[in-house]
């Protein structure tokens, strides 16, 4: 697509043929240079769709000036040939409103539609929040040969951090699983049990 308002198309005349304009574009290198027609055809129908168009459309002028076909606004069909012409556009307001004067008996200028209240753009949507996580569990084997060490450990870098924030109800359950092929001997078995209970678990027995 091209711009034609920045060329300076006209020369001081009141139209230029869109023939002439083609062949401008063909032969001047430094006018945009165009594909074929269509993109010029195009741009000629793009313009007059333009809220403020650059130019109005004619098929053709007679006798006495006066412009046929006059199109200053909205759809046409460009024949592109050697009568189509594009028109300064104060000059085919200037006759619209002539030929508005002639049926009405009165002069209506032909206004210009003002340009459009900016629009404000929509506030931004909030973007959703993620939600918070209420809940941890974890669990984890520990060595026995060092269950002192990783308890500690433990202690310090879960079950404290988790007990400091305000609000929160922590609970610690231990588990504690122990296998033995030939089965515990007699007193291992006593003093198991003795110190479960010394040490108020919720539930122990030895299975055989």
């Amino acid at each position: 697509m091209m711009e034609l308002e920045p060329l300076e198309i006209w020369e001081g005349a009141p139209h230029l043929s869109v023939k002439k304009l083609w062949e401008w574009l063909t032969n001047y290198c430094y006018l945009p240079r165009l594909a074929n027609q269509s993109v010029l055809e195009s741009t000629i129908k793009a313009g007059l769709e333009d809220m403020f168009p650059p130019f109005a459309y004619a098929t053709g002028v007679d006798r006495d000036g006066e412009y046929e076909g006059l199109k200053l606004k909205g759809p046409f069909t460009l024949y592109f040939d050697q009568h189509d012409l594009l028109v300064q556009p104060e000059i085919a307001r200037a006759q619209r409103e002539k030929e508005l004067a002639k049926k009405t008996g009165t002069v209506e200028p032909i206004i210009d539609p003002p340009p459009p209240d900016p629009v404000d753009p929509p506030p931004d949507a909030p973007l959703p929040q993620p939600k918070p996580k209420t809940r941890y569990y974890g669990s984890v084997q520990i060595d026995p040969q060092r269950a002192m060490r990783d308890l500690s450990q433990i202690a310090d870098e879960i079950i404290v951090r988790l007990a400091s924030v305000p609000g929160a109800d922590v609970t610690i359950t231990v588990e504690i699983e122990g296998l033995h092929g030939e089965g515990f001997d007699d007193a291992t078995v006593r003093t198991i049990n003795e110190n479960s209970r010394t040490l108020n678990f919720n539930s122990h027995d030895f299975e055989e």
